[in-house]
């Protein structure tokens, strides 16, 4: 399958009176229509990542964030908003290894393949998120996959 995307970026004008919008499509559609093209951008990322996740013919994207620790993987699965983010960070503090923060990425056997991307933290009441490196809170980053366990423990 493939994905068609188009970006206006709007020029600068002499007239600040007018309301210059970046607009993002995909696939013909409208995704995001905003004056910060930041935002725009954000949804692009956010729709790539969204399709990548639904059309993988080999792997299982589960909404979770993940942690190595002790050789198994730690999910922290929920909702926008519910804390799984947060969950990663600590444990990240705590010497876990980074895998992700949005997808548990799975395979056909059970083993969990990194999806390393900035931690996305939301500072304040708000939607927005400030971006950080997962090498802010550890290092090394995990660079293969985590064999899956018997589950015995789980």
């Amino acid at each position: 399958m493939q994905r068609l995307y188009s970006l206006v970026v709007a020029k600068a004008g002499q007239d600040d009176r007018l309301r210059r919008l970046h607009i993002l499509y995909a696939d013909g559609e409208r995704i995001a229509r905003n004056t910060e093209l930041d935002h725009v951008l954000a949804a692009l990322e956010t729709d790539l990542h969204r399709y990548v996740a639904e059309t993988s013919p080999d792997m299982t994207f589960l909404h979770a964030g993940v942690v190595g620790w002790q050789g198994r993987a730690i999910f922290a699965a929920g909702r926008s908003l519910s804390g799984k983010t947060t969950l990663v960070r600590e444990l990240l503090r705590r010497g876990a290894t980074y895998y992700s923060d949005e997808f548990a990425v799975v395979d056909d056997f059970g083993n969990i393949h990194p999806f390393p991307r900035p931690l996305g933290i939301r500072e304040d009441s708000t939607f927005a998120q400030t971006k950080y490196a997962a090498a802010t809170w550890v290092q090394p980053l995990a660079s293969k996959p985590l064999a899956s366990g018997s589950g015995r423990d789980l």
